[in-house]
């Protein structure tokens, strides 16, 4: 299965374990008013979702939350917001630009574990999906958070042209 974000203002009419939405941003906006549209965004995607009005976003050190069950995640690159959604468990999303990265091989072998994939921006996208996922912050890769990030659920993301997208859920406890 491959999940697909949706490009705002299209939203699920009913939330059936995760929804992605894509939001279109100027490429200059300040990072405060892209938090701020975004944040827009989620309480109104909530409201449609939940069928409620007046849903109020709690902002803590790990994002903004709604005691209403559904759990959030967002992500900023330069032009776009990444939402994700869910009311199973806990997510991460990361969106990354594509971009001439000088400093690439340096971060992958301090930030990322081993994989044979080179592509340098999902690699990342899916390191800081897990991160969030797990309520971990950014930190270099060791044995014990490789360990971590093995144990994250990364389902299959479609891509958009330009950018790189990852969802990560922390495994479900057996």
């Amino acid at each position: 299965m491959s999940i697909g974000a949706l490009n705002w203002p299209q939203c699920p009419e009913r939330l059936d374990g995760i929804a992605l939405i894509l939001l279109d941003l100027p490429h200059e906006i300040p990072r405060e008013e892209a938090r701020l549209m975004a944040r827009a965004v989620v309480r109104n995607a909530a409201a449609r979702l939940l069928k409620k009005h007046g849903i109020t976003l709690i902002e803590t050190p790990a994002g903004p939350r709604i005691s209403e069950g559904i759990h959030i995640s967002l992500s900023y690159a330069e032009g776009k917001a990444l939402i994700g959604l869910s009311d199973e468990r806990p997510l991460g999303v990361d969106i990354v630009r594509i971009a001439s990265i000088p400093e690439a091989d340096a971060l992958t072998r301090l930030y990322l574990p081993p994989c044979g994939d080179a592509d340098f921006e999902l690699n990342w996208a899916r390191m800081e999906a897990c991160c969030k996922a797990l309520n971990l912050p950014l930190a270099e890769i060791d044995e014990e958070r490789e360990k971590a990030y093995s144990g994250c659920d990364l389902p299959e993301c479609r891509q958009i042209k330009g950018y790189r997208m990852a969802v990560a859920f922390p495994a479900r406890s057996s």
